[in-house]
């Protein structure tokens, strides 16, 4: 890879984003889960804003008004506050844009992370029967970083599924990288259908798998199929 492509990369390595590929209508046929992301990944951008408008009002603040007592005449009767030096004044506002800064990338990555759709499309020439996924199928990923028409394609070999920290929440990873996904079950429709959370969660590692969820207690985190 080149220096202008590592260059060009980095923003994208920086935020978390995945590569997305346009998306073919006739994957709505395949639309597994459908949910809606937790409030703050649908509100990442207005956070980004008033955080960096925060932080950007504490780092001028800091900058124009961090003084300090002048004690050069120790008997004066009015107290004459002066301005820190600039080096202290520069390394605390450049800490607070910076820890804004990061706040604000982290919003961005996460924001990445909340899948919104996900597709599982099986290989046209597939001889398996219904009850059984093949492991060559294409998983479709919107988050809400992808458009309408646009998504993150996988296959579901490469995903590995378990529990989050309660029946409100699936985690999916993609095997041979750092990405990981969560899926918010609250509200989340599987195949078309809303359903209580622990049938939910049943539902969405049947569509997986091509097995009933025996015990979602017992969930291991690890590859779906072999």
């Amino acid at each position: 890879m080149s220096t202008w492509a590592v260059i060009r990369s980095w923003p994208r390595r920086l935020l978390g984003r995945q590569r997305s590929v346009l998306l073919d209508p006739a994957a709505n046929r395949h639309l597994v889960y459908e949910g809606k992301p937790v409030w703050w990944a649908r509100w990442t951008w207005a956070l980004v804003g008033m955080d960096l408008f925060l932080v950007s009002s504490m780092a001028e603040v800091t900058w124009n008004h961090w003084t300090h007592l002048e004690t050069s005449e120790p008997d004066a009767k009015q107290k004459n506050y002066v301005l820190r030096p600039a080096w202290q004044r520069f390394c605390l506002a450049a800490g607070q844009f910076g820890a804004g800064l990061a706040l604000a990338v982290t919003l961005v990555r996460l924001r990445g992370k909340a899948i919104r759709k996900l597709y599982i499309i099986p290989p046209k020439d597939s001889s398996l029967s219904a009850s059984e996924v093949p492991k060559h199928s294409q998983v479709l990923i919107q988050t809400p970083v992808q458009s309408s028409s646009s998504c993150i394609k996988t296959t579901l070999a490469q995903c590995e599924l378990s529990p989050g920290r309660d029946l409100s929440e699936v985690i999916m990873r993609l095997r041979g990288n750092d990405s990981e996904f969560w899926m918010e079950m609250h509200g989340a429709k599987i195949r078309g259908k809303e359903m209580p959370l622990e049938k939910a969660n049943g539902a969405l590692w049947e569509a997986f798998t091509g097995k009933k969820a025996i015990s979602l207690s017992g969930w291991i985190s690890g590859p779906i199929l072999q």
